[in-house]
């Protein structure tokens, strides 16, 4: 599927921790030729569950039909597209922490 008129989009999806959860995601963009440029998957407070942030390039009818796609699987519980104005980005800190050694 070809994407006109492209743009971020940002997708955090919340699903449960179960093998083979996150191959079943990202093969939905595989599937229609989307480049995922970030992906990151992380535990929630609850060890049954994790979440899935995903960053695309493509059109908002594309990403609306991916996000409609994502909620049908059993093991995905929601699905939130964060606003364009407010894009996760990769993002670096530099940190510098002094230690006096204690004896």
């Amino acid at each position: 599927m070809a994407c006109g008129d492209n743009s971020h989009h940002t997708l955090s999806v919340l699903v449960e921790n179960t093998p083979g959860v996150l191959t079943r995601v990202s093969s939905l963009f595989a599937r229609r030729s989307f480049n995922i440029e970030s992906l990151a998957v992380g535990p929630t407070e609850r060890p049954d569950r994790s979440c899935i942030t995903i960053r695309v390039d493509c059109s908002d009818v594309s990403i609306d039909q991916v996000v409609t796609r994502l909620n049908n699987p059993v093991h995905v519980l929601t699905v939130n597209q964060r606003a364009t104005a407010s894009p996760i980005g990769p993002e670096r800190t530099t940190g510098h922490a002094t230690a006096t050694p204690t004896h």
